[in-house]
């Protein structure tokens, strides 16, 4: 009877308060029966990180201590659960004190929070505004000490858990930052202009980024880097890059790069360059679009089909290793020269939402957010690589080949590039790699419905390689092929990271 009592009180609990019910809110026999009670309700998830508003997850306990690791303010839940309707306004007394020296932050409300039929949750906010010393300990400890109902009582219905009492640890903060894009392309007229961002994905303090040099740059070309303005909470900063001078020469390939700096106190991880680059032109004619015969929208799951020259090691000899690709379009502006209608979205009149493809570039990229596809096999090239999109970005490659039909307008064969960039690897102790690649090869029409890339990719990196590493490709948009011929030279044998 005692069990199904206690589950019949759970239930008028969460009508009451909104929030799923504690077994630590009883212990033994001391059951609750009618009383009113109030204390800290701070909960945390699998990350340790709190969950906002009181609320709970299941088989997850309140905590009397919390050790805050994050620049956004840490918030601490007291929650009220009344056994009566409640009238007017209900007043509960906390005190505040402190160890360390850290005075970087703003708390409120002060001393008193309030509660009403309506609002049976408060919240003490601790808004920090700079960074303490992590050598140091900076705590604060809060008490509930009185409440203006006496009906009320302070603490859970429990002896072992009260949650009356709460301590706030600053802990160790660790702050990164990264950049979304690794490579930009540009017309290279004077006054052109662009945007981009530096996402911080913990969080920034203003007077530590707003006004500061991020960068190290190799200038190409002049340019004008102007920081956006920034207000606190913001987790990312944007530049607009101004081209100062002309550099539109079709023949001549122009580049310049921005890199963030590694002793900053934001450590760089995922993309760490970006590459503007004015590439160099050549006529084409977009009718063949090339690029449309290595993907297919209309398959989630499509994917492109590598053979690489690898060394097998167990055994000693160099042989074609299978890999696969998920492949798509580069999507652009309906104002990009080399832009090809794809889809109308199903309103003629209306080109505002139309769709276009780049007719000569290729995409790596995974169906999954936050995960990443195997780009040239690169899986395959690195022992002990993390493969989640936010520490090994480069395994997706946004803009990764380009095609070049022979003498322009050739529908069946011609040149292929890999994009020059720089890529970010890392491993799973979170070291990471920037790598360049670059590349050629031609590509060809084998039969109906099968095409053939034949690509070597040079990845750089003196650390990994002494160099650079050459590494040898088939790569196919069907697996309807035969086996390459055998090379005379020795393939690419794995590296640890």
């Amino acid at each position: 009877m005692k069990a199904i009592n206690k589950i019949f009180i759970c239930l008028v609990l969460t009508a009451l308060v909104i929030y799923s019910c504690d077994d630590e809110d009883f212990a033994g026999d001391n059951v609750y029966s009618g009383y009113s009670f109030v204390r800290f309700h701070l909960v945390l998830d699998g990350d340790s990180v709190p969950l906002e508003g009181g609320f709970n997850e299941y088989g997850r306990q309140t905590v009397d201590a919390y050790n805050h690791k994050l620049i956004k303010p840490g918030k601490i839940p007291v929650v009220l659960t009344s056994a009566n309707e409640l009238d007017g306004e209900i007043t509960v007394d906390y005190t505040t004190s402190k160890t360390g020296d850290f005075t970087g932050y703003t708390q409120s409300p002060i001393g008193q929070l309030t509660f009403s039929r309506n609002k049976l949750i408060d919240t003490i906010i601790i808004d920090i505004s700079e960074r303490w010393d992590t050598s140091q300990v900076n705590q604060l400890q809060f008490e509930l000490t009185d409440v203006s109902d006496p009906s009320v009582q302070i603490g859970s219905l429990n002896d072992y858990m009260p949650n009356n009492k709460l301590t706030f640890s600053f802990g160790k903060l660790t702050t990164t930052c990264t950049m979304p894009l690794n490579r930009i392309e540009i017309e290279g007229l004077a006054g052109e202009s662009f945007d981009f961002d530096v996402d911080f994905p913990k969080g920034l303090f203003v007077s530590e980024v707003d006004g500061m040099n991020l960068f190290v740059s190799n200038d190409g070309f002049d340019y004008t880097l102007t920081q956006h303005p920034l207000k606190k909470g913001d987790t990312k900063v944007t530049y607009t890059l101004t081209l100062d001078e002309n550099i539109n020469n079709d023949d001549v390939y122009f580049e310049s790069t921005l890199s963030l700096i590694e002793d900053l106190a934001y450590v760089p991880q995922g993309n760490k360059t970006l590459q503007i680059v004015k590439p160099i032109k050549v006529d084409r004619d977009k009718s063949t679009f090339p690029a449309s015969n290595f993907y297919n929208l209309n398959d989630p799951y499509y994917r492109t089909y590598l053979e690489m020259w690898y060394y097998d090691e167990g055994d000693a000899v160099s042989e074609w290793k299978s890999s696969s690709q998920f492949t798509y379009p580069v999507v652009v502006g309906a104002d990009d020269p080399n832009g090809v209608l794809y889809s109308d979205r199903g309103t003629p009149d209306d080109t505002s939402d139309d769709i276009y493809h780049h007719a000569y570039k290729l995409k790596f990229d995974s169906p999954n957010a936050g995960r990443t596809t195997n780009a040239f096999a690169m899986k395959s090239i690195f022992n002990n690589e993390y493969t989640d999109a936010d520490k090994s970005p480069g395994f997706n490659i946004a803009e990764a080949l380009e095609f070049y039909p022979k003498d322009g307008n050739n529908p069946n064969e011609g040149n292929v590039l890999v994009i020059s960039q720089f890529l970010t690897i890392s491993s799973k102790e979170d070291k990471s790699y920037t790598i360049g690649i670059k590349g050629s090869g031609t590509y060809h029409k084998v039969s109906e419905g099968l095409w053939e890339i034949v690509l070597t990719v040079k990845f750089t990196n003196d650390e990994l390689w002494g160099g650079t590493q050459e590494v040898h490709y088939h790569m196919y948009n069907s697996r309807s092929y035969q086996d390459p011929d055998l090379l005379d030279v020795k393939g690419v044998t794995p590296v640890d990271l």
